[in-house]
């Protein structure tokens, strides 16, 4: 503004000197003239300098929001990436040790067992590049993981899943449940004198106007085990705790409900429409 202000001095000055040199142009300005002049084009160049500032700005201003959107979702995609990268080299490592405690004990179970591990673990190469799944691919996944578990506990451990159909069509996190059943075992005795029960079910809103097509909005899965704690344990790390609370974190999602009593441990997840 003060630059375009000396132009339009400077341009006022010039005029007013071809005037003076020009007889057919003779004017006589007043100074109050010539200060009346100066301001109404003072004001002028304010006006336009107002509005182009203001269009500048603001094109700036969306230029921001979209760079500092690129920059939130890369990083989110970075840190869902890193995540991932936490969850294949641990389950990799538990079902190797798993294989090869079978193979000493029983060849033909380790070859029952590594053909079932195999049919997981394509699933979790196809599912760990989501950021979301729909919960039945993930119920038939964590049924063929748990045959692993089955094979190596027997009857001390069991798996109840009671989950309506309609419910199928939301969606969750992928390998979300392999997480927490891997983490109940891992915490849990788990013997034929006492067995582990895991459930899987879903708790839906009593309110009727929740439901939209078939689908219940703000329902909720909950994943529980009870609790019987392995004794002279190192504390745990609670690595896949978080990384759940993280992964539903990124997504927009904080409603993550852990509890836990003196008979039972109980995970609660939002279930996402699809």
């Amino acid at each position: 503004l003060v630059w375009c202000s000396l132009v339009s001095l400077g341009l006022q000055v010039i005029y007013l000197w071809l005037h003076k040199q020009s007889p057919d142009w003779q004017v006589n300005f007043t100074t109050s003239e010539y200060i009346a002049n100066f301001t109404a084009s003072i004001f002028a160049l304010a006006i336009v300098v107002i509005l182009y500032e203001v269009v500048y700005f603001y094109r700036k201003w969306r230029e921001n929001m979209v760079e500092n959107a690129e920059l939130r979702k890369e990083q989110v995609e970075r840190q869902l990436e890193v995540l991932k990268s936490q969850i294949n080299p641990h389950f990799l490592f538990n079902s190797l040790n798993t294989l090869s405690s079978l193979i000493q004990v029983d060849p033909q179970k380790a070859d029952t067992f590594l053909e079932e591990l195999a049919t997981v673990y394509r699933y979790l190469l196809r599912k760990n590049s989501a950021e979301l799944c729909h919960l039945e691919d993930e119920l038939n996944f964590i049924k063929a993981y748990f045959h692993l578990l089955k094979t190596r506990y027997g009857e001390g451990i069991k798996l109840e899943i009671c989950i309506e159909e309609a419910m199928l069509r939301h969606q969750i996190s992928p390998l979300t449940l392999q997480l927490l059943v891997e983490n109940a075992v891992k915490h849990n005795v788990v013997s034929v004198s006492k067995p582990l029960i895991i459930k899987i079910y879903v708790q839906s809103p009593p309110i009727l106007e929740h439901q939209t097509n078939g689908i219940w909005r703000n329902s909720r899965l909950i994943v529980e085990n009870n609790l019987q704690q392995k004794k002279n344990t190192i504390p745990s790390t609670k690595v896949g705790l978080n990384n759940i609370l993280t992964k539903y974190g990124l997504l927009g999602f904080n409603s993550v409900e852990i509890t836990q009593t003196a008979d039972s441990f109980r995970v609660v997840l939002p279930l996402l429409i699809a």
